[in-house]
């Protein structure tokens, strides 16, 4: 059958381990300081290390999903928000660009402009 590299006994062969020593990585590959993921090459790590974020990209504070790269996050730092975006204020959801954020502050609102309650009626 297919041999799997076991990091309990010893090192990895050619492979550069993580500090729990549960999986091996590739050679040349960065690990997380949780060590438990293994990243591609080149990647940087968030803060808590538990995803891998694709290289050259900004993590949030938080450190728990990985944005785009050129991405301002939001300053609660959960959802990373499309490149040149203007967060709420709450920075719970992400506004589209140029666009005015709603009042409450929890939904982004269209592109059209800002939406009110009292707007839904046309007669």
């Amino acid at each position: 059958g297919s041999s799997s590299v076991k990091t309990n006994g010893g090192g990895c062969q050619k492979v550069s381990c993580c500090i729990r020593k549960v999986s091996c990585c590739i050679r040349k590959v960065s690990c997380c300081i949780r060590k438990v993921s293994c990243c591609i090459r080149k990647v940087s790590c968030c803060i808590r290390k538990v995803s891998c974020c694709i290289r050259k990209v900004s993590c949030c504070i938080r450190k728990v999903s990985c944005c785009i790269r050129k991405v301002s996050c939001c300053i609660r730092k959960v959802s990373c928000c499309i490149r040149k975006v203007s967060c709420c204020i709450r920075k719970v959801s992400c506004c589209i660009r140029k666009v005015s954020c709603c009042i409450r502050k929890v939904s982004s609102c269209s592109p059209w402009g800002l939406k009110d309650n009292n707007d839904f009626r046309k007669e």
